[in-house]
């Protein structure tokens, strides 16, 4: 096609998870890669200093063959302020936007965002593939829908855009009858049983078979043998260097400990209902500053967070009193509001956290400085002999 061996990740939560868990496939299949993350550039499996000088190491080793496939991940801020070249990437996916929340679509970020995913479907080949999440409705703009060569990604076939594209003749891949599934409407075959994706917690986390069916429709396009495919779905862990607090399960003692960066409510809920399928004696959750979450939605956060949690550590107050006071006034507006612990800081939280926690436990971890949490949530588990799950 006369375009570099790219694949595009663009969307609100999620982009990161897919690049690497696609990086992952590509390289069981003894492809060379590059791949540019929120957590930095690696190049053939090797993280490197900086970023924009190392990306373009990459770009150069793709020209001169001595890499395969380069993979980015877009932000949407960065593609509104910057924008991106035309008609650049064979491969490009949509991970989502609004989650189908009417108060997320009527912010003016989520303007600006779309304004992003006109740009993104510009950046995109017009003989390459477009990968969509058909289950967040809120991508499926006009643009999306004029883009003739598509996979189409949905938890369930019966999703209105999935289910459209199967009628056309479309392929994608979906869940059936506990299998991921790709291919046509009438010509597909089963990939992997979702209980054995590690990522998805024996599939009670549906944004995590999302990115695990993204995955897999992107490294079908490229060519990547069903084999690849499905030994690294067996065998993938989000590791905590490659995706720092991107839902990090940790076992501590019998406990289970989640870290997970802050992001609005209409992304928090899916993350609070897929842990909400997890057995658990208690249900702790912590929380600071979140600084990604929007302040008029501090209180929606809070109500999630104590919505059916046992125990509410927040810390940090004295960096933004008003901010805890609104999570505080939403936790509180709960039927049966959660116990709350206050800790001067997010060290002295996550030190709070695992004196108390017991077997059978479920926390999740908003972390402010992931580096902190993860380094002291490791440290926990190995003190008790566990790694992360």
């Amino acid at each position: 096609m006369g375009a570099p061996p790219a694949v595009a990740i663009a969307g609100s939560r999620g982009k990161s998870t897919v690049a690497v868990l696609l990086d992952a496939m590509l390289m069981a299949d003894g492809q060379r890669t590059a791949r540019w993350t929120a957590a930095g550039v690696t190049i053939a499996g090797r993280r490197q200093r900086g970023e924009l000088v190392p990306w373009r190491k990459a770009l150069a080793m793709i020209e001169s063959r001595d890499l395969d496939v380069a993979i980015q991940v877009l932000d949407w801020d960065t593609i509104h302020a910057v924008g991106l070249p035309e008609a650049l990437f064979p491969v490009s996916i949509l991970t989502n936007l609004c989650a189908n929340n009417e108060t997320c679509m009527a912010r003016p970020d989520t303007d600006r965002a779309l304004i992003a995913l006109s740009g993104v479907l510009k950046s995109a080949s017009a003989d390459g593939v477009l990968i969509v999440n058909a289950d967040d409705s809120t991508l499926i703009t006009g643009e999306v829908e004029a883009r003739e060569r598509q996979l189409v990604v949905g938890i369930r076939r019966e999703t209105p855009y999935l289910r459209r594209h199967l009628e056309r003749g479309g392929a994608g891949a979906w869940v059936d009858e506990g299998w991921m599934v790709f291919g046509t409407h009438d010509d597909h075959r089963r990939m992997v049983e979702v209980n054995a994706v590690p990522t998805t917690a024996q599939g009670a986390l549906s944004f995590a078979i999302t990115n695990a069916l993204l995955a897999l429709c992107a490294a079908r396009a490229i060519g990547v043998t069903e084999q690849s495919i499905i030994a690294t779905l067996h065998s993938f862990q989000s590791g905590d260097a490659d995706l720092p607090a991107s839902f990090n399960m940790y076992t501590v003692g019998g406990a289970t400990a989640v870290a997970d960066v802050s992001s609005p409510s209409w992304f928090l809920r899916s993350a609070l209902r897929g842990l909400s399928h997890l057995p658990a004696e208690r249900r702790i959750r912590v929380v600071g500053v979140a600084g990604d979450v929007p302040r008029d939605d501090l209180v929606e956060t809070g109500r999630l967070l104590g919505r059916g949690a046992d125990i509410l550590i927040i810390h940090s107050e004295d960096l933004d009193p008003e901010r805890t006071a609104l999570v505080l006034q939403g936790a509180a507006a709960n039927d049966v509001p959660p116990l709350v612990v206050h800790a001067k800081s997010e060290s002295s939280a996550m030190t709070s956290l695992v004196k108390q926690l017991r077997e059978g436990d479920l926390a999740y971890v908003i972390a402010d400085d992931a580096s902190l949490v993860l380094r002291r949530l490791a440290a926990a588990a190995n003190r008790f002999g566990n790694d992360t799950v």
